[in-house]
């Protein structure tokens, strides 16, 4: 199989095609001085041999959908093929030709408006292909770091080698990569050749992880023994996410410790601080549990927010989507 070649007019002309004067390989445009080719009447195999050494400066007239879609250019046949193709399989069509009916005449469909040809400047699209990096920091992997292309909502999750593939790139490109406990960065990528990608710790950044209460032992006091005994005091609220890590796509279940009982949101970021799913919960005494759907969300690490509706505390911790 050859290469796909890609066709597309930025700029359309606008002169008519009727108005131009005939010429052996098309019409010429007074406008532009230039000799305007019809490609309407070739089928793709010809439009691909045509473009083959093509040096980007050739103006045609088009049909909408000979444009902006994969052409496949074969590669040049082998010359015992050729002389298969030109002499021996046309000959055996032809003998069949004479013994069959006569085919009822073709009935010629003339193109609708929206079908109009196009003219103008024909260029190649730039092709597609993969990205392949890793990701580290201080010589060791970034497991599951969020690789997205900038200006897009295409995004990848590295895998737990901190290696990541993204298909469909056109070249060049620049890359947004992050990941919690590290600062972001943007890498431009000019080839397909494999990327290797640094970050950096970011000091600043406290997400997460164990909450520890200390308490200071205060001299016990002589009692009566007659009064109660003081209430303890009450544990500080917490929340846990299970299971962790989850599969993209999948509800995260959020299990809250200690929490006054209310209505409260919740909320899933990425970490650039962008809110991505809100989902709204309520807690009880005979209750802590709530889930947030994740559908859409593309495999990372991500930040969960339950906020009290009436008091507006906030408690966080981190989730991450494989």
């Amino acid at each position: 199989m050859g290469r796909l070649l890609n066709l597309h007019i930025p700029e359309p002309c606008p002169e008519s095609w009727d108005a131009m004067r005939p010429e052996a390989a098309g019409r010429h445009c007074l406008s532009c001085r230039k000799t305007v080719t019809d490609f309407t009447h070739m089928t793709d195999a010809q439009l691909a041999e045509w473009f083959r050494n093509d040096a980007g400066n050739t103006c045609g007239r088009f049909y909408p959908d000979q444009l902006q879609r994969a052409l496949d250019v074969p590669r040049r046949p082998l010359p015992g093929l050729r002389a298969f193709f030109t002499i021996t399989l046309p000959a055996f069509l032809l003998s069949l030709k004479a013994s069959a009916q006569t085919a009822p005449p073709a009935v010629e469909v003339a193109p609708a408006a929206a079908d109009a040809p196009v003219m103008g400047r024909a260029l190649q699209l730039p092709k597609r292909d993969s990205v392949v990096g890793t990701v580290s920091a201080e010589g060791y992997p970034v497991p599951f770091a969020t690789v997205t292309l900038k200006g897009t909502r295409q995004a990848v999750a590295c895998d737990a080698s901190g290696m990541f593939k993204m298909d469909g790139v056109r070249f060049p490109c620049t890359l947004l990569v992050s990941s919690v406990g590290y600062k972001g960065t943007e890498v431009r990528v000019e080839s397909a050749d494999t990327t290797h990608i640094f970050l950096k710790r970011d000091e600043t950044m406290a997400l997460g992880g164990a909450v520890v209460v200390t308490y200071t032992k205060k001299p016990r006091k002589f009692k009566s023994l007659f009064k109660p005994k003081a209430a303890p005091a009450p544990l500080p609220p917490s929340i846990s996410i299970y299971p962790n890590p989850v599969a993209a796509g999948s509800d995260l279940h959020i299990e809250g410790r200690h929490l006054e009982p209310g209505a409260y949101h919740l909320e899933l970021y990425n970490l650039a601080g962008q809110l991505l799913r809100k989902s709204a919960a309520a807690c009880n005494a005979k209750s802590d549990r709530m889930t947030l759907p994740t559908g859409g969300v593309a495999a990372g690490q991500y930040i969960v927010r339950v906020v009290n509706d009436k008091t507006g505390k906030v408690l966080s911790a981190q989730a991450v989507l494989y």
